[in-house]
């Protein structure tokens, strides 16, 4: 052990004092660049610096982003007061301002006259009732199966009555004087001012109105 330690000794004795300063030198700058390689691997995994996902979190408020609030709002008769790219605006029964936002899936229908026998079991229909019977119709809306507004038919007698499905179960419509009209498909150029319409909207985050389906109906529609 003696004898390795004087080697070692002879070997550091014979280098002059420029050589030893350089050695220390390239030790120096050889763990820098290992230390900035591995701050920068650490810095940079699981997409993002400590610091930045904070800075998210506070832009956030220190909570995840929740989905905006949306309800769905009863069904409205109105009529058509103006058009532009993403709003259609309504006067409602009471004469009042109502804008919808629509867009590329805002489902619009035309209208067209219709028979008795168009309503089937699984149609789904709207209709108008009559001023003295809540379940005595006036006009039938025949629309498409698979429309995301109406109610679904359970059971049909051909011009004297519909069966409707409901939450409670069935409702019994009287349809011995009603009329009848289906949907086709429409286009936002069937959306003139003054047209009355049936619009299916939604509520979100409690104050802008969004349009899924638009009816447009025919001029003497006994919808109100």
């Amino acid at each position: 052990m003696s004898r390795l330690k004087a080697m070692v000794k002879s070997a550091l004795d014979d280098r002059s004092p420029r050589f030893l300063l350089a050695t220390v030198a390239l030790g120096v700058v050889v763990a820098l660049l290992a230390g900035f390689a591995i701050g920068y691997k650490v810095d940079d995994g699981g997409g993002g610096s400590k610091r930045a996902k904070q800075t998210r979190s506070q832009r956030n408020g220190g909570k995840k982003a929740r989905p905006p609030k949306i309800k769905e709002a009863p069904l409205l008769v109105a009529s058509v007061s103006s058009l532009s790219a993403r709003k259609l605006t309504v006067l409602d029964a009471k004469s009042k301002s109502r804008p919808m936002g629509i867009g590329r899936k805002t489902r619009i229908f035309a209208t067209d006259d219709a028979k008795a026998s168009d309503v089937k079991v699984g149609s789904r229909v709207l209709f108008a009732p009559s001023s003295t019977s809540k379940t005595t119709a006036t006009e039938v809306l025949v629309l498409p199966s698979k429309a995301k507004l109406g109610q679904e038919v359970s059971a049909v007698k051909p011009g004297t009555s519909i069966s409707l499905k409901t939450l409670s179960g069935t409702q019994v419509i009287k349809t011995g004087d009603a009329t009848y009209i289906k949907t086709t498909t429409g286009k936002r150029t069937n959306l003139v001012k003054g047209e009355k319409v049936v619009v299916k909207f939604f509520v979100v985050r409690g104050r802008r109105n969004q349009a899924t389906d638009v009816v447009v109906l025919p001029n003497d529609t006994k919808f109100k």
